[in-house]
């Protein structure tokens, strides 16, 4: 599986969408050159991820926007870049709209305790 790559992070929020689990991420830092503001994990079994959506700040951009990216377990897929993509609640709300279609589900997402 093709992830991000994460030395840290904090766990602020749970969802489930059909028979996946989903953790948002916060406060995260990565090793590499792209460093992720937020990132959404994706379970359907076990402990490792199959689907991440991140929001992604690039040093060489400087109006403050965020790439808005998609790790489908296979590679990495650029949704564009904006400013929403640094504030929580919209990037949640589009990363939740992104997945149900990516896996094909027509249920709303639910919130989960933070364990999940």
């Amino acid at each position: 599986m093709y992830m991000p790559t994460l030395s840290a992070a904090v766990h602020v929020r749970s969802y489930t969408l059909a028979q996946y689990r989903l953790k948002v991420l916060t406060h995260c830092k990565s090793p590499g050159l792209i460093q992720y503001k937020y990132v959404i994990l994706v379970y359907e079994q076990g402990d490792e991820p199959v689907m991440a959506i991140t929001s992604e700040h690039n040093p060489r951009l400087t109006d403050g926007s965020y790439f808005l990216g998609v790790f489908p377990g296979y590679g990495h897929v650029n949704l564009g870049n904006s400013i929403d993509w640094g504030d929580l609640e919209k990037f949640i709300a589009k990363a939740l709209t992104i997945l149900a279609e990516y896996l094909m589900i027509n249920t709303p997402p639910q919130e989960a305790p933070l364990d999940r």
